[in-house]
């Protein structure tokens, strides 16, 4: 199953994106930017997710956290409409997504190598393109 940890400042904002991330049967953990980084420090993730409420700064920092783990952990930088113009460049991640749940969905699809489904909890596969289940 996907483990996922999602970072962010705002607390209901975290709460938010955690559940729409749990649609795809994900495992998902949330925190705020310095507990993210004890997390990584000593928890195995698959995805880190970075909101857009964090600062530059702080998305380098945790981006850069989470790619010294020894098992290639994936990042994911959420920006708003707003801050599309402000450099990225230098923040190290795999992809960069507008706030929207569904294209965030289909990223987090991409990023864990399954491009059309996720494992489910029960051993099946969800194709998020069609909403079906099938068998593993």
């Amino acid at each position: 199953m996907l483990s996922i940890l999602a970072i962010g400042r705002d607390e209901r904002l975290l709460d938010t994106r955690s559940a729409v991330l749990r649609r795809t049967k994900a495992e998902v953990t949330q925190a705020k930017p310095e507990a993210g980084v004890r997390l990584l420090q000593t928890t195995r993730f698959d995805l880190v997710i970075l909101c857009h409420s964090l600062s530059l700064e702080e998305s380098i920092e945790i981006a850069e956290a989470a790619h010294r783990r020894p098992e290639g952990v994936h990042v994911l930088q959420v920006i708003t409409g707003a801050l599309w113009g402000q450099n990225y460049e230098g923040v190290p991640v795999d992809g960069l997504i507008e706030s929207d749940p569904e294209r965030l969905v289909e990223k987090v699809v991409v990023l864990s190598k399954r491009m059309d489904c996720l494992p489910l909890k029960d051993g099946n596969v969800l194709n998020f393109r069609t909403g079906s289940e099938r068998a593993n």
